[in-house]
């Protein structure tokens, strides 16, 4: 896995409707709370998504 969300990472996606905020660090998924600090993100490492399939 690499530090960032790549094609390899999108593909988890496929046949989907990523949902707004996209594929993102998981510390800046949540609006409603303060956003960490530019370093935080970094640190953190994981990514989140949520998709939706039609029909």
């Amino acid at each position: 896995m690499s530090a960032s969300p790549g094609r390899s990472s999108t593909a988890f996606f496929d046949g989907f409707e990523l949902l707004d905020r996209g594929l993102v660090q998981l510390p800046l998924w949540r609006p409603d709370r303060p956003l960490p600090t530019p370093k935080e993100p970094a640190e953190h490492g994981l990514y989140g998504g949520v998709g939706r399939k039609d029909g």
